[in-house]
């Protein structure tokens, strides 16, 4: 791949050759809008490097403060707001730039020179992710004629726990989440919570803030302080206040609300928050619906009129939004990712029989969306976006999986949810361009397309042609609501009346039955309602209802972003030579920390220093190390190149002149090298996530002692491993501690050669299953592992029992284990503003070991030689934050026994999830 870039003095752009179209679109919106963040945070933010992912189907947005940076995946979302995907990238990340760069003074600035630009990230922790997201879509909002804070499916989460179960969570729930409820995000409180205090206090709340935390970041309680002085109330009562003003807000508005209660679709009983979504008639008695619970990842399910349900099928990663059925066949959209490049993804279309159950792809490395089956189930017509980001019309002949016909969108405009008419001669579907949407039809035959709702900023969705009137989801009223067009007169009428807005896809049972989804605080619900009679009246202007911050918001910052208004200036492009930017040193420490295993332990950290450095492209990764320990000094050098198919990764561990212990005037050079190569390939598919990793290495340990001045003795060994490491899991649900079911296998062969006569060959193999329980989120882990040493010398590739800690060295070494997961409680309680408990869970353990021809290695220097070892054991923990940090936290106690022994001891056991 080639790489171009285009530099200003504000911001370099960094992208795919293919994607200059895109990159020049950004540049012109960045220079419309980039003075303009700033008004109301009081800061002119240092220049950034903004890096552009064409190839991959995820859409988002993302700032990385080490290296300094933003990541844009330049695919609009299939669900966007009426607002086009650069523009709304523009004002949201680039106000995280200028957050975190503010932070960049007083003593935060001085702990700069200290740790280089992890000093900011660490620092940024001390303000709640909630005001991070929320400050920035209060900016989108303000700066623009949409934004999330205008969209009213936004608030509809949090609206409907207000009115309908009267409250908001405590402050620990609403930041930290639970497994016990449905908690809406944190975008969502933080755009409440940003957004009143700039209309309540001072629209540069926000900015003192931020300059508080950066010069005081020394304080116990940082944030709790910068509240009290600035608001004159801690962080939780002026949570409270806000949350409960506009509680009030929203009860007062629900007076006025016009509702109308339709029918339920009887489902099983919920014993939990559930949501049922894509609601369509398989036949005059049966439902097809998508069902997601807190519990289970998402299902598609069949629903019998009385209630009953059966799961029809999981499907992988997919389009949500969209699921057709016609003639007894189902298709959907399905993430495929790469089997190696991260940053490159596939949306393929699925189908499924569902008289015979069998499920094919219809297309393979695609990028299509949204696909809709005919009326008569031959053809399906999806959207397609290449990775030019140009928009088109897909038409696939089902038997033969072959592409018709392809048709480029008029002015390259975004094309969401299409659907056919009833004849199958149109097709219909909304359309996103610079102005807002419209809706549009598109005639197959004379491949004209017509405008049946002009371009504005109302955000309609879901088109559906139903006898002469077509349906269509719309904000006019200020809540989702399903509206129906007559294309001849062009009368609007209402249909439905919800109470907090309703998703946006809607079915016909027939000529007089509408089926939709309708949300309640519990999740959404199908329902139907007879459409023989409308309300006959006009839809008046969007009537934006809901918390009212956003044109107070707008102005305050007294500017608007038109589209119209770009200047469309063409940029100057370079060449971007990757192999010219492979080192970009961004951080540092006085002080040695294992960064590659991110572990805390005696070791680490420790005296000594480190520099860290991460190119743009993220191609490679290094760190150069030194550490004193235990009166060695280790020189650390790691460097990983991803650029290439296979990862190479080099190590080393150089200790010169190592004193040796209890021996003066001896002292030993100890040099180790390892080189790494592997190849982490994703074979995910379907519910299962799956990973191969085939890896080859080569370690060098060469020894040279030294009495004094005369060289005494050198040794050298030479090490070749092969390893392979396969996994199959299901995909994870919110409340699972781990897959339900899957495997790992694990094998591993090394070989000494080389080696002054210590030549040898040890191998390994381990295999680890999940095994469901009858009970939900209870999981049987199970594991066997057995290995062969060919050299007795060789330790052991296995781990030992656990509580033992010894270090083994046998012939032949077989191990196996059990371990009983689950879940305990959810109790979502905090203790003060310290510690706030989500989930306690326990495990029992037991593990048993045999060895063959061997010993083991206990405390430094006691040689044993026990053939047999068994522990049992159980953990007690909770899953936690703690302090006010977002990064989850495992803690709790483990109590071992040893049989042998027949005693027992307990441990304290601290893990982070990094990636929870």
């Amino acid at each position: 791949m080639r790489w171009k870039q285009i530099n200003t003095p504000s911001y370099q752009i960094i992208f795919a050759q293919e994607n200059e179209i895109e990159a020049q679109k950004l540049a012109n919106i960045l220079n419309y809008v980039y003075a303009k963040l700033e008004k109301t945070i009081a800061h002119q933010s240092k220049k950034v490097s903004i890096l552009l992912h064409s190839r991959s189907v995820k859409s988002n947005g993302v700032v990385v403060w080490a290296p300094r940076r933003i990541e844009i995946f330049t695919l609009p979302p299939r669900d966007i707001y009426p607002q086009p995907w650069l523009e709304q990238l523009a004002l949201h990340e680039m106000r995280h730039v200028i957050q975190l760069d503010k932070l960049d003074q007083g003593l935060t600035h001085l702990l700069g020179y200290l740790l280089g630009e992890q000093a900011v990230g660490g620092i940024s922790g001390i303000m709640p992710l909630w005001f991070y997201e929320g400050d920035a879509v209060c900016t989108e909002t303000a700066l623009s004629l949409y934004g999330r804070g205008r969209q009213p499916s936004f608030e509809m989460e949090l609206r409907a726990l207000a009115i309908d179960k009267n409250t908001s969570y405590k402050y620990d729930k609403a930041t930290f989440g639970s497994y016990k409820n449905f908690v809406p995000d944190h975008y969502r409180y933080g755009y409440l919570l940003t957004a009143y205090g700039r209309c309540h206090y001072d629209s540069l709340l926000w900015s003192d803030m931020l300059s508080f935390v950066a010069r005081n970041p020394y304080m116990i309680a940082t944030s709790y302080f910068g509240f009290k002085k600035l608001t004159g109330l801690s962080k939780r009562k002026y949570y409270n206040k806000a949350m409960s003003s506009i509680r009030d807000q929203w009860k007062n508005s629900a007076t006025n609300y016009i509702m109308r209660v339709d029918s339920v679709w009887p489902v099983p009983e919920k014993k939990q928050y559930t949501s049922y979504l894509l609601a369509q008639p398989v036949n005059d008695s049966l439902l097809l619906a998508e069902k997601s619970t807190l519990s289970r990842i998402k299902q598609f399910v069949l629903i019998t009129k009385n209630g009953t349900e059966k799961i029809l099928h999981i499907p992988g990663r997919y389009s949500s939004g969209q699921l057709s059925h016609s003639n007894s066949k189902i298709v959907w959209s399905e993430e495929i990712p790469d089997k190696r490049w991260q940053h490159r993804s596939y949306y393929e279309v699925k189908s499924m029989n569902l008289l015979s159950g069998k499920r094919e792809s219809l297309t393979k490395k695609s990028r299509l969306f949204a696909p809709v089956l005919s009326p008569s189930a031959d053809t399906v017509v999806a959207v397609q976006m290449d990775i030019k980001n140009q928009c088109s019309l897909v038409f696939i002949d089902v038997r033969t999986k072959k592409i018709t016909d392809t048709i480029a969108v008029p002015g390259n405009a975004f094309v969401q949810t299409p659907s056919w008419s009833n004849n199958g001669q149109f097709i219909y579907a909304v359309m996103l361009g610079n102005k807002g949407k419209a809706l549009v039809s598109y005639h197959a035959k004379t491949k004209k397309w017509d405008t049946l709702i002009n371009f504005s900023y109302a955000d309609i969705r879901f088109p559906v042609q139903h006898q002469e009137l077509i349906f269509y989801v719309a904000d006019y009223s200020g809540i989702d609501n399903v509206f129906a067009l007559n294309p001849l007169s062009g009368d609007t009428l209402q249909v439905t009346y919800s109470k907090f807005g309703v998703y946006p896809f809607i079915a016909f049972a027939n000529r007089h039955v509408l089926i939709y989804s309708d949300y309640t605080s519990d999740g959404f619900v199908i329902k139907h309602c007879s459409i023989s009679t409308l309300d006959h009246q006009k839809i008046p202007k969007t009537n934006r209802t809901g918390s009212g911050f956003a044109e107070k918001l707008a102005s305050q910052e007294k500017f608007v972003l038109f589209s119209d208004s770009i200047t469309q200036k063409k940029y100057e492009t370079t060449r971007y030579n990757k192999f010219d930017h492979l080192l970009k040193i961004h951080s540092w420490s006085p002080f040695y920390f294992n960064y590659q295993s991110f572990e805390f332990n005696e070791s680490s950290p420790s005296v000594g220093g480190s520099l860290l450095s991460q190119n743009l492209l993220g191609t490679m990764v290094a760190s150069f190390s030194y550490q004193y320990f235990r009166g060695i000094n280790h020189y650390r050098p790691v460097v990983t190149y991803k650029g290439w198919y296979p990862i190479i990764e080099w190590s080393a561990d150089i200790q010169p002149h190592a004193a040796v212990p209890g021996y003066p005037g001896y002292f030993n050079n100890e040099n180790s090298h390892t080189v790494r190569t592997y190849v982490p390939f994703n074979i995910s598919r379907n519910r299962f996530q799956s990973a191969l990793t085939p890896e080859l290495s080569w370690s060098q340990l060469s020894t040279t002692g030294f009495y004094y001045t005369s060289r005494i003795n050198s040794d050298q060994q030479n090490t070749i491993k092969y390893g392979t490491t396969y996994s199959v899991y299901e995909r994870m649900a919110h409340r699972d501690i781990l897959p339900r079911m899957g495997f790992v296998l694990d094998a591993d062969i090394s070989r000494s050669i080389f080696s002054n006569n210590r030549n040898g060959l040890i191998g390994a193999v381990s295999l680890t299953g999940f095994l469901p329980s009858v009970f939900p989120h209870h999981v049987l882990k199970l594991k066997a592992g057995i290995q062969k040493n060919f050299m007795s010398s060789y330790l052991s590739l296995l781990s030992s029992p656990r509580g033992y800690g010894y270090r083994i060295y046998a012939g032949r070494y077989r191990i196996y284990s059990a371990e009983y997961v689950f879940p305990l409680l959810y109790p979502d309680v905090n203790i003060g503003s310290f510690f706030y408990f989500k989930r306690i869970r326990s495990a029992l353990i037991y593990q048993y070991a045999q060895i063959e021809n061997g010993f083991i290695l206990s405390n430094g220097s006691t040689l044993r030689s026990d053939p047999e070892l068994s522990s049992a054991g159980i953990e007690l923990t909770t899953d936690m934050h703690g302090f006010q940090i977002p990064l989850p936290i495992n803690t709790g106690i483990r109590y071992t026994w040893f049989k042998k022994t027949q005693i027992g001891f307990t441990e304290f056991l601290l893990s982070f999830q990094i990636n929870p």
